[in-house]
């Protein structure tokens, strides 16, 4: 780019780093020590808020799936698997952000009495056994997780299994896990639909069911371009698991083989989704993933993806 050509104290890399160096004191400060390091003197805060918006926070996103295709590409080595298979969790978070009238207008927020909180949602995709964040994503507060969950199942692979809480489950995310071939996870409300229902009083450890398509869903998936109808059916394998404290969960799953995948294996798998919540615990309170370094939207995507 024609703006990092001339030789400057701000060079393009310095400012990548500066970036990713997880700033959370007062900018000025971190400025300061930055280029203390460098052995070269500051930049004042004001070059640095003209220079950055000359790198769009979409370099961070695609540098961060580079590393990631790299992690998982030919080699793999020392990459721990379950029975063949990458366990990763999805889950959402929201955000608390700037008071200001841009943000409000990109991201949304919640309302009180006091007026319109600023506040974004994020998505994480992480890998359960190795630790790795394989996919964020932040948006507008109002779009829910499903919309994430699906963009994150276009980058996955047939060697991922994907599993969810029961925010996510909906007939259209699962009929794209049965599209695209990549398995999936899921805890179900009792409520989901009437097949879950049955299931849930008839007392059965596990069974096999076709879920019905319903009307948001075929309108959703034939807008997407799906060759679907009103007849659509999706088979699903239904397993009940008891908690310890006499509380029962559904899980919904693609791994129909039950001489494979034993119904006293479920339970331990979906139990391994918690480590999804820590990971957003650490991004939330270690990293303080909710400071930012810049008040406009672009600033906060930077600084997120960063």
């Amino acid at each position: 780019s024609a703006d990092f050509t001339r030789k400057r104290i701000l060079t393009f890399e310095r400012l990548c780093l500066f970036l990713l160096s997880n700033c959370k004191r007062t900018l000025s400060l971190e400025l300061d020590e930055f280029y203390l390091e460098q052995r070269e003197w500051p930049c004042t805060k004001s070059a640095f808020s003209q220079a950055r918006y000359r790198v769009k926070s979409d370099f961070f996103r695609a540098w961060s799936r580079h590393l990631i295709n790299l992690v998982y590409g030919e080699t793999r080595r020392g990459l721990r698997t379950w029975r063949g298979f990458y366990l990763k969790g999805v889950d959402g978070t929201t955000l608390y952000l700037f008071d200001d009238e841009d943000v409000a207008a990109e991201f949304g927020g919640s309302s009180n009495q006091h007026g319109l909180v600023a506040m974004g949602r994020a998505g994480f995709q992480v890998d359960l056994l190795n630790g790795y964040c394989c996919g964020a994503w932040l948006g507008p507060y109002k779009i829910g997780e499903p919309h994430f969950a699906a963009l994150f199942l276009s980058e996955s692979t047939r060697q991922d299994l994907l599993i969810y809480d029961r925010n996510f489950i909906s007939f259209e995310l699962m009929y794209k896990h049965s599209q695209s071939g990549v398995p999936f996870l899921m805890r179900s409300t009792v409520t989901f639909n009437k097949t879950v229902e049955r299931f849930f009083h008839s007392g059965r450890k596990q069974a096999i069911e076709y879920f019905p398509i319903n009307d948001d869903a075929l309108e959703s998936l034939t807008k997407q371009g799906f060759e679907v109808d009103k007849n659509t059916r999706l088979k699903v394998r239904l397993v009940r698991v008891e908690l310890e404290g006499g509380e029962v969960e559904v899980l919904a799953t693609s791994l129909l083989d039950k001489k494979k995948y034993r119904h006293k294996c479920f339970k331990e798998l979906y139990g391994k989704r918690w480590g999804c919540e820590t990971q957003i615990e650490k991004f939330k309170n270690k990293l303080q993933l909710e400071i930012f370094t810049g008040h406009k939207p672009e600033a906060i995507y930077q600084d997120f993806f960063a």
